[in-house]
Order: structure tokens, then C-alpha cells, then sequence
């Protein structure tokens, strides 16, 4: 009967109850599907045996406003009722030629056009406010819509203002430009680089024009970096460690120093053994940094280092010195020189306010 097949049928073991209920809720549901089409088909077939009468046919309520002949529009109208003919149009008028009109009399919906104007008056052109709110939109969507392009300003301005004389173009194009100048700084949109007045709702899809950053352009590290050493009094006295290494060398002038020596100052109370080696090494990049320029690292003893502590100073020696004690002095030196005496320092500062 049906175009699908029926539910298999029940399970050999009848032991197993939950099957055989499954089996006869199928065949409710199959049968109650049946039954529905059967009644489908029944009503078509019962249409097509007996049609519906051709004629409208309504309801007590309508056959009664309908029969209200009485009842006006607005307009002076009347409903039509049922049967009833329209009116014919009127005569044919004459115009004040004398020619004949062929159309009817529309004073009625003059009339109902001059009251309408009357209470809703419509607001011309000039009397329409455009409002800078609007104007960022239009501009936004346009450049939304022309998405991965540069719109041109002169583009912009035909969108927003239309055609424009040669009078009014100069106005139009400084009013458009400050109004994407000040969505540029909502960062609305972005202006495009090495592109006079042009715009782009998004820069990110112009990698080659996005400016790399220059790591040439990084900021070198400061030759006297901010104190890193703690737990001494006399370094938080000072901003930068080499401000402390130039009071202790000044301090301790015309002796030289060696980094010890400096760190010994600094922490007078001691330190351990691995503290000792690490405030070593902050001490000895403090003093290689501040080479020349704050100290002069010397290789020599006491008596020839205020020949080579300062550059000026040296000079000065220099022009006093007769050549026989140059050479003798110098030979000195390099004989010293290879006498294992340890890396010293010697306030270069000092040593000029001393000569």
C-alpha cells in the first residue's frame, strides 16, 4: 500500500521483550503514517468528486459594510456596492484656449495635495543639514567598499559634493580634507605615505609602504650605565657607577688604583669569594667604558704615571722635557713596562687640576 517497506518482523527469541517493543512501536508509527496519507489522498479525491461553488461567498459582517451605501470617504466618495455601475467621468472642459480637456477634473486631489503640503511641509534643499557625522560615513564606506585601494582627495570630493565649478572646487577639497585629516586622527583611516592626498581604510594591506623600523637607528647603550651593584653605602651616594669610580680614584689621587683596590673601597666590610668575583667584573666593564675619558689605564709605575695619565698633561711634560731626559725617561718606561706590574688607574680629572 505504502512506498516504503514495512518494519522487519518481531525477533525469533521471545525472551528478548525490549526488541519486540521496539518492533510494535515501528509498526504504530507505520501504520499512523499510512493513515495519514489514506486521509491525504481521501480529501483529494473528495475535491475532485464534488468542486467548491465558483461564486464568493462572505461573511454576515462584510455583506454588511459592503451594503453601506452611505458611508463617505474623505473625499466625498462613496463605497460602491454590489452591482452597482461606477459613475461616468464628467463632460469634456475647455480651457481658457478654448481647447478641450480630455482628462477629468483632478480638484479633489489638488486639494488633498495643497493640505498634505500645508501640514507637512517639505524642507527644500538649502533648508537640508548635512551633518559632519554624515559626512565621515560616506567617507568611510567609501573607502570600506574600495578596500586595498588609494582613493585620491579629487575622487572624494566628487562622491561627497558632486560635479563642482571651478569656484567651488577649492572650498569643497579643504573642507574634504579636513574631514579625512580628522578621521585619520580617530585612526578611521590612513593617510598613505609618499602619496599626497590620498587615502586607505586600511594601511596594513601596503606592506612595502609601512616603514620598517632602522636598527641602525637604536639607542646605543650609555657609556655610564645606571648603578647595578647593591649593598653599599658609598654607591648610593652616586647616580652611574662611574661617577663612583672617578670620586674613589679622585679620592685616592696621585695613587692609581687596581679594580680590587676599587672594590675594597666600595666594601670596605668584604665580601665573599663569589660576591668578590662578580662585583669584579661589573667593575672592570665600569672601567674599560670609562677609559679615556673619566680614568687612563697605565701599565708603569707611580713616577711615570703623570706622564701618561692625561692626554693635555702629557703634552704639557713633553714641551718642558729636554731630549736627553726624553729618551731616558722613555727607556725607563719600557723596561717597566715588562715588569708584571698589574692594570693600575689614575683619575685623569685630577691629574690636570693638578698641573
Amino acid at each position: 500500500m505504502l512506498n516504503f517497506p514495512p518494519p522487519p518482523p518481531p525477533p525469533i527469541d521471545a525472551s528478548q521483550l525490549e526488541n519486540l517493543a521496539k518492533y510494535y512501536s515501528s509498526l504504530v508509527d507505520y501504520y499512523r503514517r499510512a493513515s495519514e496519507i489514506a486521509a491525504q489522498q481521501l480529501t483529494h479525491v473528495e475535491a475532485l468528486l464534488h468542486p467548491p461553488n465558483a461564486e464568493l461567498t462572505f461573511s454576515s459582517e462584510l455583506e454588511s459594510w459592503l451594503s453601506s451605501r452611505e458611508t463617505p470617504f474623505p473625499n466625498g466618495n462613496k463605497v460602491l456596492a454590489i452591482g452597482e455601475q461606477p459613475p461616468q467621468l464628467s463632460a469634456m472642459a475647455a480651457d481658457e484656449n478654448g481647447q478641450k480637456n480630455f482628462y477629468p477634473s483632478n480638484s479633489g486631489s489638488t486639494q488633498l495635495c495643497a493640505s498634505l503640503e500645508e501640514n507637512n511641509p517639505i524642507p527644500s534643499k538649502s533648508e537640508t543639514v548635512v551633518t559632519e557625522e554624515n559626512l565621515l560615513f560616506v567617507l568611510a564606506t567609501e573607502l570600506e567598499s574600495n578596500r586595498g585601494k588609494m582613493l585620491h582627495l579629487d575622487y572624494l570630493v566628487r562622491k561627497l559634493k558632486g560635479d563642482l565649478d571651478d569656484s567651488e572646487l577649492d572650498s569643497a577639497r579643504e573642507e574634504t580634507r579636513s574631514l579625512l585629516e580628522k578621521g585619520t586622527q580617530e585612526q578611521k583611516w590612513f593617510a598613505v605615505p609618499d602619496s599626497p592626498d590620498c587615502w586607505t581604510i586600511d594601511l596594513s594591506e601596503f606592506p612595502d609602504l609601512v616603514k620598517q623600523p632602522n636598527s641602525s637607528s637604536s639607542k646605543q647603550p650609555s657609556k655610564n650605565p645606571r648603578i647595578t651593584l647593591v649593598g653599599s653605602e658609598r654607591l648610593d651616594c652616586y647616580a652611574t657607577v662611574s661617577e663612583a669610580i672617578a670620586a674613589c680614584l679622585e679620592e685616592h689621587y696621585p695613587d692609581s688604583m687596581t679594580t680590587l683596590q676599587i672594590a675594597d673601597w666600595f666594601y670596605p666590610k668584604g665580601l665573599s669569594q663569589v660576591r668578590r668575583q662578580k662585583v669584579h667584573a661589573a667593575l672592570g666593564k665600569s672601567l674599560s667604558d670609562g677609559n679615556n675619558q673619566y680614568w687612563r689605564r697605565s701599565y708603569f709605575t707611580f713616577g711615570v704615571n703623570r706622564s701618561v695619565c692625561c692626554l693635555n698633561s702629557s703634552v704639557a711634560l713633553a714641551r718642558r722635557e729636554s731630549p736627553i731626559a726624553k729618551k731616558i725617561r722613555l727607556s725607563k718606561e719600557f723596561f717597566r713596562a715588562f715588569s708584571g706590574i698589574s692594570s693600575c688607574f689614575i683619575c685623569s680629572i685630577c691629574f690636570s687640576h693638578s698641573w
